[in-house]
């Protein structure tokens, strides 16, 4: 039997200041982070999730080529309204020849 060895990575990015929203610093910090993980590891697959409110969020994981895997629904509260948790997933093909 031979081990099993992880070959995925779970990522999160914030930009915290409401200033800085809107200008893509989220969307750079993520291109670098994924060209840094699979240039330099061997994975396969990178994964990230939001909420279905997070229009922000959900345009800049799929502008960088990620796609829709799932989705929780009602998972999230947020100020009294429910919304589903997102699931995003990126192949390492899927990077190396964007759609």
């Amino acid at each position: 039997m031979t081990e099993a060895a992880a070959d995925f990575a779970t990522l999160g990015v914030t930009v915290g200041e409401r200033e800085f929203w809107g200008r893509g610093h989220g969307s750079d910090a993520l291109r670098l982070l994924v060209d840094h993980l699979f240039g330099a590891y061997g994975l396969s697959r990178l994964e990230l999730d939001t909420w279905s409110g997070n229009e922000r969020a959900v345009r800049a994981f799929t502008g960088l080529g990620f796609r829709e895997e799932g989705r929780r629904r009602s998972a999230v509260l947020l100020d009294g309204k429910r919304y589903d948790s997102v699931l995003f997933g990126m192949l390492r093909e899927e990077w190396a020849n964007p759609a």
